[in-house]
């Protein structure tokens, strides 16, 4: 296991993201970091790529298998299965609420708000690399 990425969010928690042990958020009075356990209906094993947290208290996470989006303050979850290889990724929020995350040569451009019992709508697009 190794981390993928550090990252802090606009209340200032600091959140910890590993490649098979998933999601941890440092807990400042303790001096420790407490696992995120992520409700989901996808089992087994996750390699997990990326994740972004944004002013609302959402994380989106990103794996193997595709994407999870969370809200902490509901505890309520989204899934996408989509397949992808492990390679360079990175989510990016815009100032205009659309995230963008980028693994390889594909971009995919979700919406602000992930909301519904439906499945999340998205764009994917292929790079061209000159």
């Amino acid at each position: 296991d190794y981390c993928i990425k550090i990252s802090e969010d606009s209340e200032g928690r600091i959140w910890v993201l590993f490649s098979s042990n998933g999601l941890f958020l440092y807990d400042r009075k303790e001096e420790k970091f407490n696992k995120i356990l992520l409700k989901t209906d996808q089992a087994g094993r996750f390699d997990f790529l990326d994740f972004n947290t944004d002013k609302n208290e959402r994380v989106t996470l990103s794996h193997r298998g595709g994407f999870i989006f969370y809200d902490m303050k509901t505890e309520e979850y989204k899934t996408i299965k989509y397949q992808q290889p492990s390679q360079f990724t990175h989510f990016y929020h815009l100032i205009k609420g659309n995230l963008l995350y980028i693994n390889g040569n594909h971009l995919m451009v979700f919406p602000d708000t992930i909301s519904g019992k439906q499945q999340p709508s998205f764009s994917v697009f292929n790079l061209i690399k000159n």
